[in-house]
């Protein structure tokens, strides 16, 4: 018989065994081994608090120790040795010593449910997912507790999504059944007095992980840039606290740490704080709180951000999601939830804070391609493998970088590696890499990140995007399998990594692969795209979110809740300086279409490209208002809109004679008599800065004759560098951005200059109201402004015979001034590459381009390069413009694309970025577009080596190319009709060496025509000022 102290000891371990007072249990396990060396219950309380420990190694020794006493047929004894070697990272994933449990006789439904449980684990650390999910099944089958049971059915349905030919329809009736587990938990009732009418909405928002975890990168928005005058926020946490914690712990109204607290304790602290909107953060995740929802502590749940599928509660009422994880109406039947659309992604993502810095591409080195993947190796199943290897076996000595935890363990690795092998993975093209803290500098290796399907990566592909390696992605079915997708469609200039099948994925990695230069931009941008985009633009993400919290609330309550005018413009503010410009006009039409509002509205409509409103409300503004500089400032606008859609020269010329009827009170000045002993020049711009303009009035400056004339430029801009380069060359300079106009019209007037020169008209907001005073003698508009000006102060327009045809003066207000050759003088930008052959020659398929404003692309446009399009197979179609930085304007536009029935996938959306000129090393054939030519980007092309194909029209601004293309001899490349621009087209593809033959030559044949000939351009245009002067004279 035990002695008393043993009896009392035995007992005192009991209650430090159920507190998991882990020093105290090895205190009272050591008095115990000094009575009784063998006692098996302190041995093994030893070896347990060890194995909590990760101590595992004297562990074992205990455990020897105990099987030499009590055999190898003792349950617990083997049990926690199997943990131990579980584990162990030399053992993990050795399932050997598990199996030795099922050969002891007569075990208890408890310790089969235990047996299982390690099982799983050693299978789904290995990638054998089936039979992870049979343990699992049996885990769930033999658990006794219901909290163990919840615990093993949200592992259930986890690790269902690691297999790649699940169907939707087993997902969501398996996850149906979760509720069947709670039915007869009672919930919460939520009477109206307890919410209805208020000023603040409470959200709660319930996570295991508020601390270190990747989810925080994904919710960190929510918790510290949330509207404090619309609402509170309570955050409960279930977790160990740390730095993370804390810091979200200073952001919150409230924080509840309900780390050990039960289910029901929790819901009734929630209920008790009056939460009006519960948010869980986990979803079927480890840790998770689905129990304490299931109770209803709040009268709205929501679900979504942690996990990536329907929770299959009943008390769950929605799941947020976005229109590219789900397009809508398409996934809803797969959830219980209701699906809570956001306009953007519905992850709002915030890098950790680091010292990595995107570098350029370590293929421009190596001179070979490294793929690379950084997800848990239990993504990568055989049908991955199998797709990836396809792309090794396509590009020539590429390699496939991988890292994850499990290379540390030799067991697993082994088993993964035989796995992926049987799948046909050449392990000698693979380099393994264990997972470190500074994971992030592994991404300095890797040329193209792989993204695993059907469970793609969430985290590592937004970190892998932010260090500037593009990831070839896989559009999916359900929800989960396109975070992808949505994460790359938000940031935008990436639609080459989006793959639509499986043959498509394999063809994008291998195309993007054989072109290290766009390999290496993407490195280079793709940091700075993604903080533009709504993925990193918090305040955002925040508004698009709490909109949809005032929107569920509105429904429960059946209340309206008030949101005063002011923020609301303030709303239409945030979504403008977001470049979200539909959401900025929705905003603004609920302001009762309030007049100040039209030309927001014009601006907003001109930024998603629909040019036709943005005139209308343009010509609205100006109708509206009283103020005549708003007026003006908005009719050029109008006229501005109308150059990109209208191609009747009548309409065009009438519209811009009404012009003139803002300046009937104006009076022009007296034109003084010049005494100058040199012919004074004087040129206006709000352009004087880097602007497409710049490249055009260089030789203004550059080569005019010191001897016979004095130039002065009037400049209406903020200055910069590339104004420095302007002021420096000129005889005087005078700033006059912050003049009002009459002020601005007295000053260029006492200049006594002899000819002003117009650089900017319609496009620039007063310029046209200080030349309506008239304060030169002489004054000439074009170049900055390709239509007629319709103000009766400008005496001539210049321009050339391929841009305005002798047929054409009689309806122009503006006598011309026609230049010989062109009206065009062409400076390139300094150092750029030269082409060194057509990219198709290398890519076996054609490449076509425009890198014209979005305004200029209407649906005939679309409609014609379709056509193209469809006449050359494999081709595709890139389409750069600032505007396209707006995921706005790239949906808009992409509904263009549906309604026209154009195949989204052959046309990829690019914004304009600083390497826009490199890009156009990657185009074979440039495309032009009409009624509006491009003019510098016609040039860009062209001097990139690109030829252009461009449609000839009957205005100024549908002549461009015609000048452009007339002046380097290449008038093969424009077109009549529409009939015969696609037919020049397509003969041109048909034309491989011609097309290379181009664009090894275009450069030198441009530097050597009249377009860049600055000396010979200068000096035919001061001879045109020379024959005004005397003209002017003779008329006196």
């Amino acid at each position: 018989m035990e002695n008393n102290n043993i009896k009392i000891y035995r007992k005192n371990l009991n209650e430090a065994s159920q507190k998991a007072d882990f020093k105290e249990i090895l205190t009272i396990s050591l008095k115990i081994l000094e009575i009784l060396p063998n006692d098996y219950q302190a041995l093994l309380s030893i070896a347990k608090v060890y194995i909590t420990s990760a101590k595992e190694k004297t562990a074992l020794k205990i455990f020897k120790r105990l099987i030499a006493l009590y055999g190898d047929k003792d349950w617990d004894i083997m049990y926690y040795l199997a943990r131990a070697q579980y584990q162990m990272t030399e053992t993990m994933g050795d399932v050997e010593p598990v199996k030795k449990l099922l050969q002891i006789p007569k075990l208890t439904k408890y310790q089969k449910e235990q047996t299982y449980d390690l099982f799983k684990r050693h299978y789904i650390l290995t990638g054998d997912t089936g039979l992870a999910l049979k343990y699992n099944k049996r885990c769930i089958e033999y658990s006794t507790d219901i909290d163990k049971k919840h615990d093993e059915y949200t592992n259930y349905l986890f690790n269902l999504h690691y297999l790649h030919n699940i169907k939707a329809e087993h997902l969501y009736k398996e996850h149906k059944k979760f509720n069947n587990l709670f039915s007869d938990i009672p919930q919460y009732e939520h009477k109206m007095e307890r919410t209805g009418k208020k000023k603040k909405i409470r959200i709660g928002y319930i996570s295991p992980d508020f601390h270190k975890h990747a989810v925080v990168l994904f919710v960190y928005h929510m918790l510290n840039k949330y509207d404090e005058k619309y609402f509170e926020v309570y955050c409960y946490a279930k977790c160990d606290e740390d730095d993370i914690s804390r810091q979200i712990k200073s952001y919150v109204d409230k924080w509840t740490n309900i780390l050990g607290m039960s289910d029901k304790n929790t819901a009734d602290c929630i209920y008790n704080d009056k939460i009006d909107i519960l948010f869980d953060l986990a979803g079927h995740t480890k840790g998770n709180s689905l129990a304490v929802m299931a109770r209803k502590p709040a009268p709205i749940q929501i679900c979504g951000i942690g996990y990536f599928n329907t929770t299959g509660l009943k008390a769950m009422d929605y799941f947020l999601t976005d229109v590219f994880c789900d397009e809508p109406g398409k996934n809803d039947k797969y959830f219980t939830e209701q699906l809570l659309y956001m306009p953007h992604s519905h992850f709002g993502y915030t890098a950790v804070d680091m010292s990595w810095k995107p570098k350029d591409a370590a293929c421009l080195k190596n001179n070979y391609i490294t793929f690379g993947s950084m997800n848990f190796f239990t993504k990568v199943n055989s049908q991955v493998i199998k797709v990836w290897q396809s792309i090794l076996d396509k590009v020539p000595k590429s390699r496939l970088l991988l890292k994850d935890r499990t290379v540390m363990t030799p067991v697993v690795l082994a088993k993964i590696k035989k796995r992926w092998q049987k799948a046909g993975l050449d392990l000698n093209r693979v380099d393994f890499e264990i997972a470190t803290p500074d994971y992030f500098k592994s991404y300095y290796k890797i040329d193209i990140a792989l993204d695993t399907f059907p469970y793609p990566g969430g985290a590592t592909t937004c970190d892998a995007l932010y260090m500037g390696v593009p990831v070839i992605t896989l559009k999916g079915q359900r929800h989960g399998a396109r975070f992808g997708y949505s994460l790359l469609k938000n940031i935008g200039s990436i639609d080459d990594c989006i793959a639509y099948s499986l043959e498509d994925y394999v063809n994008k990695a291998v195309r993007l692969a054989n072109n290290y230069q766009r390999i290496n931009y993407l490195h280079l941008t793709l940091r700075e795209k993604m903080q533009l985009s709504p993925i990193m633009n918090g305040y955002l993400y925040m508004q698009n979110l709490e909109k949809k919290y005032i929107e569920i609330w509105e429904k429960y309550t059946g209340i309206e809740f008030k949101i005063n005018r002011e923020d609301k413009i303030r709303s239409a503010e945030i979504y403008r300086q977001s470049m979200q410009h539909k959401q900025e006009i929705n905003i603004l039409k609920q302001l009762n279409n309030d007049k100040k509002f039209y030309s927001n509205m014009a601006e907003g409509y001109t930024g998603l490209g629909d040019t036709k409103k943005a005139a209308k409300y343009y010509l609205l503004a100006s109708n509206s208002v009283n103020d005549i500089d708003e007026k003006r400032k908005n009719y050029s606008a109008y006229l501005f809109k109308l150059l990109f859609y209208k191609n009747d020269i009548l309409k065009i010329v009438a519209t811009h004679k009404a012009y003139q009827q803002f300046f009937t009170d104006v009076k022009k000045m007296p034109v003084k008599k010049s005494n100058n002993d040199k012919i004074r020049i004087a040129y206006i711009s709000s352009d004087f800065r880097q602007n497409v303009m710049f490249s055009f009035y260089q030789a203004m400056f550059n080569k005019y004759d010191k001897g016979k004339f004095e130039v002065t430029c009037y400049c209406l801009n903020k200055e910069d560098v590339f104004t420095e380069q302007i002021k420096n060359k000129v005889d005087s300079w005078k700033n006059l951005f912050k003049v009002d106009i009459l002020r601005a019209a007295k000053i260029i007037n006492n200049d006594n200059n002899d000819i002003l020169f117009d650089l900017s008209s319609h496009t620039a907001k007063n310029i046209l109201s200080i030349l309506a005073y008239k304060p030169v003698g002489i004054q000439i508009s074009g170049l900055g402004y390709m239509g007629p000006i319709g103000l009766d102060a400008i005496d001539y327009y210049l321009s050339d015979r391929y841009i305005c045809p002798n047929e054409n003066e009689k309806y122009l207000p503006e006598k011309q001034i026609k230049m010989k050759q062109s009206v065009f003088c062409y400076t390139a930008k300094p150092d750029l590459p030269e082409s060194i052959g057509a990219p198709c020659e290398k890519n076996n398929y054609i490449t076509f381009g425009s890198f014209n404003n979005i305004n200029k692309i209407t649906d005939e446009v679309l409609q014609t390069w379709n056509k193209i399009l469809q006449a050359v197979p494999n081709s595709i179609l890139v389409l750069k413009d600032h505007s396209f930085i707006s995921l706005d304007t790239r949906i808009e536009f992409q509904k263009r694309l549906e309604n026209l029935m154009i195949d989204q996938q052959r046309i990829y959306l690019e914004c304009a970025d600083s390497f826009y000129m490199q890009r156009y090393l990657e185009m074979d054939i440039a495309l032009d577009t009409f009624p509006y030519n491009g003019g510098g980007t016609t040039c860009d092309a062209l001097y990139m080596g690109v030829p252009v194909i461009s449609l000839v029209g009957n205005n100024y601004v549908s002549r461009m190319g015609n000048s452009i293309l007339n002046n380097l001899n290449l008038g093969e490349l424009i077109a009549e009709n529409i009939t015969e621009y696609v037919q020049k087209a397509i003969n041109l593809v048909n034309d491989v060496e011609l097309v290379n033959l181009l664009h090894k030559n275009l450069r030198i044949i441009m530097q050597r025509s009249p377009l860049m000939n600055e000396k010979k351009y200068i000096q035919e245009l001061e001879e045109k000022y020379i024959q005004i002067l005397k003209s002017r004279k003779v008329e006196k």
